[in-house]
């Protein structure tokens, strides 16, 4: 039952983001100027002849004296009265200066909007209006300003700027108001024949960002029917696919056409990946391989995912295959750990050096999956001899852990401990952490009793811990301590009521034991509504559905489940009630399946035993 992974996503924007409300003009302008934002004309027609007499020229070093002494505030407003009357930009951008130096929005805002009623064209003030609009969240009137933006760029450069709004808008928590303005704002543009596209992608995105997923969906179609190679509208598309499964044909019309983009393809994997899809993820990146057999990130995610399928010789092939890529030369390496969203390791020919600690994170990443194939094919030796390939220097507290792991196979198990507990690793890891990976080494070793008796430990140190909770449950079924167990379970439902593991874990147990079964069904069916795509809670529904005699509807969520994420314990199960409907034939494939992929599975032998088949 031990058997249900927790993932974590992280998002960074298009145009980044200041790191402070305020910085210095030169930075801001810098930060405005991207290419999603710097719409002015390559070329623009020289200033006017300024209009500064003598005695203004006196004022202005009078206020720069005073600007220097702190007293910005009537500086301000000596060269906003002076911006006006000469109508020379340089003094509007000058008080917008001072007021970046004070940290004042509202005269921020006052600059821009002096600046714009003597100069209504000017591209640079409004730009700087709608940085500080965002930056200080006054979104109420951030729509009209984007607007006046847009019909000030030049039509050339007009959909670049759009298709680049949602990054530059990701910031504000108001996503709902951000939205609002994002409409106002292109309202005169999401039907012209030159920016439509851009428009309804970029308003799709902000739509999904929004928690509007059927509007971002009505848009996205509209893309795609327009322009069915769209890269915008393919990234909602493929954002959508979890929550909305029809954006799944949008894709895949895409993929079946001539010419399709392979970073799809490759996104397309990593959406199935995440859908637990691991066997579908599988065969769309042997297509990219297949196709660009250089890219060394395919054949590095192709591996890990084959890996998670129990295909240990496959996915050896494809990480050996990795490692060769990115062993050839610094900048095929820094092709290797690139990723569509990471477009910083594929701008350098060669890699810096943090890109070379990245690459070597990789390698090292690589030599880990690898030493775990090897010990799925009953090879320790050779898989010791992977992780002997990484530098001590670069060690882990995964690498160490794995080493203890080997080292505890051979009989060592007090110097295995002693080396997660002592060993040191690169990266700052707390006394937690070393305890968990004692207790990975003790569960590996069936030690129990003495991995129960450190989680309990632990617990007492944190007693709101939910991740310690449940992992002293999934311990405590082990022991046979069902009560505990149950106990333990619903703890972690209580301190996280969104956890579908616990969920899984509660319900799984009583159907396995064939008890309150509705109890298990109701608890399952709350899981699978905060993890619809799991291919173990799937496996659960499938058995508790067997235990409720329904044998058809029990097939088709475990056949369901296999073709996901295939898996040993899922196989016994679906032997047994293939065994049960008398496709005896069937049942007996489904086990050798199974027992193929790990012949000591418990759950596996002891079904074969009950059932008394022999393979």
């Amino acid at each position: 039952m031990n058997r249900r992974p927790r993932h974590a996503r992280t998002h960074s924007g298009l145009f980044g983001r200041l790191q402070s409300p305020w910085m210095p003009v030169a930075a801001l302008l810098a930060a405005l100027s991207t290419p999603a934002m710097a719409q002015a004309p390559a070329a623009e027609p020289p200033p006017p002849r300024s209009q500064l007499d003598g005695r203004l020229l006196e004022q202005l070093l009078d206020v720069e004296l005073a600007a220097r002494q702190g007293q910005w505030r009537s500086a301000f407003d000596v060269l906003l009265d002076a911006g006006r009357r000469t109508r020379d930009e340089g003094l509007f951008r000058r008080a917008f200066e001072m007021a970046l130096a004070g940290r004042s929005a509202d005269h921020a805002l006052q600059a821009t909007r002096a600046w714009r009623q003597v100069k209504p064209d000017a591209v640079e003030a409004v730009r700087l209006e709608v940085h500080v609009l965002l930056l200080t969240q006054r979104l109420e009137d951030l729509g009209e300003t984007l607007r006046q933006l847009l019909r000030l760029t030049p039509p050339a450069e007009r959909s670049a700027l759009i298709a680049g709004l949602p990054r530059f808008l990701s910031a504000p928590e108001e996503k709902s108001r951000v939205l609002a303005a994002a409409q106002h704002a292109l309202a005169p543009f999401v039907d012209a024949a030159g920016t439509r596209v851009a428009a309804r992608a970029a308003l799709a995105r902000l739509s999904l960002a929004a928690d509007l997923p059927d509007d971002a969906l009505t848009l996205t179609r509209k893309v795609l029917a327009e322009d069915p190679r769209a890269l915008d509208g393919l990234r909602v598309a493929l954002e959508l696919m979890n929550s909305r499964p029809e954006a799944e044909a949008l894709v895949m019309r895409y993929l079946d056409s001539r010419g399709a983009a392979l970073p799809v393809r490759v996104a397309y994997a990593q959406q199935l990946s995440e859908a637990s899809r691991l066997v579908e993820a599988g065969q769309q990146l042997r297509r990219v391989v297949a196709e660009a057999p250089d890219m060394a990130s395919a054949w590095f995610t192709l591996g890990g995912t084959l890996l998670q399928i129990h295909q240990p010789q496959e996915a050896e092939a494809a990480l050996r295959r990795y490692l060769s890529l990115s062993e050839k030369s610094e900048a095929t390496a820094g092709e290797a750990t690139a990723t569509a969203a990471d477009p910083e390791l594929q701008e350098t020919p060669t890699a810096t050096p943090r890109q070379r600690e990245r690459i070597e994170a990789a390698q090292d990443q690589a030599r880990l999956w690898l030493a775990q194939a090897l010990e799925q094919r009953r090879q320790p030796t050779q898989a010791q001899a992977e992780l002997d390939l990484i530098p001590r220097e670069r060690w882990t507290l995964e690498v160490v852990t794995r080493r203890a792991q080997l080292q505890a196979g051979r009989g060592e198990l007090e110097a295995a401990l002693r080396m997660v507990r002592e060993t040191p690793v690169k990266e700052d890891v707390s006394p937690r952490h070393r305890v968990l990976a004692q207790v990975q080494v003790l569960r590996e070793a069936k030690q129990w009793q003495r991995a129960y008796d450190l989680l309990l430990g632990l617990l007492r140190e944190t007693p709101e811990d939910s991740g310690v909770t449940y992992e002293l449950a999934m311990t405590a079924e082990r022991l046979q301590r069902l009560e505990d167990m149950e106990v333990l379970l619903r703890r972690v439902i209580s301190l996280k009521p969104d956890d579908a593991s616990a969920f899984n874990a509660l319900g799984y147990s009583l159907a396995d034991r064939n008890l309150r079964l509705e109890e298990a069904e109701s608890l399952l069916q709350r899981a699978i509504k905060l993890s619809p795509a799991d291919p173990y809670i799937i496996d659960s529904l499938g058995w508790v559905n067997y235990r409720l005699g329904r044998l058809q509807a029990a097939r088709e969520l475990l056949e369901k489940s296999i073709a996901r994420r295939p898996h040993a314990e899922v196989g016994a199960h679906l032997g047994e009630v293939l065994w049960q409907q008398g496709h005896h034939a069937q049942a007996l494939e489904r086990f050798r399946q199974a027992q193929a992929m790990e012949p000591d599975n418990e759950v596996l032998q002891e079904t074969l035993k009950r059932l008394q088949v022999r393979l």
